[in-house]
């Protein structure tokens, strides 16, 4: 049986890598809704696309240097035992 954290996983990268695809699929709905071009709603799209991708990075790159950081910490801490 698979790991459930692995399943997890895929199921919200699945959500997430759908959200601009909706939005875009629907973005006619949307700029009447806000009564604004489909232009300037489609930016608003790419604009939120965008920023989401570099906060992610950002944060998984935090994740990993901190992790790093704990490891090399821990292991130094641990040879310095008798």
């Amino acid at each position: 049986m698979a790991d459930r954290r692995a399943f997890i996983l895929a199921l919200g990268t699945f959500a997430v890598g759908t959200d601009a695809f909706v939005s875009a699929g629907i973005l006619t709905e949307i700029a009447r809704d806000l009564s604004a071009t489909i232009e300037n709603a489609g930016l608003v799209v790419s604009v939120f696309s965008i920023s989401y991708a570099l906060v992610v990075a950002g944060f998984s790159s935090a994740i990993v240097l901190g992790y790093c950081l704990v490891c090399s910490s821990a292991s130094s801490w641990c040879r310095g035992r008798p």
